[in-house]
């Protein structure tokens, strides 16, 4: 039985077959309807196949299913004191340490994609610059024939808004080929595709893609709108 939210991801109906390991493979019987609760992110398969794909005969959890009117702090409690050495949860607190590990899992992948971010504005920065100091001629030239500060300064920044937006189309493709490795794999050893690039997620990245090539583009920019013209036309 799988729940709603993993068949929706993974492409799973009536009689898909599911791979536990290279060795044993499960045909879905059912699909639980969706509840809105941890169930619907969960795998439920016999005993004997998960020991077996495990290769222990160990149990380390044990889910409980609660009559109507039962409390479940209260259950929980009271099994802690009825078997010795059993730490028992309710959903909730299941569900607080999943989001705390959550939040730290985000502060970390935030750290990188902030490193990222920085390395990805300096390099583009640096490109528009490299590209202002080899045309200063031709910027003064342009200036000479009429074409206000203005106009250089936009011509300037949509180059560098036009690298950043060409590097987060690049990016969004390499992870989408990424997306589709890891997919493969894991459907070919588990059967569920884990991995994806939503069009949420590419229409963000490229969001932030734009907004750091604006912020890359300002400077240069701005330096190639106020090269004096004798100056500029003075260079060889």
């Amino acid at each position: 039985m799988v729940g709603a939210k993993v068949a929706e991801r993974s492409g799973l109906a009536l009689g898909s077959v599911l791979r536990l390991s290279p060795r044993l493979e499960l045909r879905v019987e059912g699909v639980l309807e969706e509840t809105g609760g941890l169930a619907d992110n969960l795998i439920f398969v016999p005993l004997r196949a998960v020991q077996e794909a495990l290769g222990t005969e160990n149990v380390t959890a044990v889910l409980v299913a609660l009559s109507p009117g039962q409390k479940a702090e209260e259950v929980a409690r009271a099994l802690e004191r009825a078997v010795p050495g059993v730490k028992a949860q309710t959903t909730s607190e299941v569900m607080r340490f999943a989001e705390r590990a959550l939040r730290i899992s985000d502060l970390v992948r935030f750290g990188i994609s902030l490193v990222a971010l920085v390395v990805g504005g300096l390099l583009v920065a640096n490109t528009v610059m490299m590209s202002v100091y080899e045309r200063v001629r031709e910027f003064g030239v342009m200036r000479a024939l009429g074409a206000r500060r203005g106009f250089i300064f936009r011509l300037v920044l949509l180059e560098a808004l036009l690298i950043a937006l060409l590097g987060g189309a690049l990016g969004l493709g390499l992870g989408a080929l990424g997306a589709f490795a890891i997919n493969l794999y894991t459907l070919d050893q588990v059967g569920l595709a884990l991995s994806a690039v939503t069009p949420r997620l590419a229409l963000f990245a490229l969001g932030v893609a734009l907004s750091l090539g604006l912020i890359a583009g300002l400077l240069p920019a701005y330096h190639a709108s106020r090269i004096p013209v004798v100056e500029a036309l003075g260079r060889v």
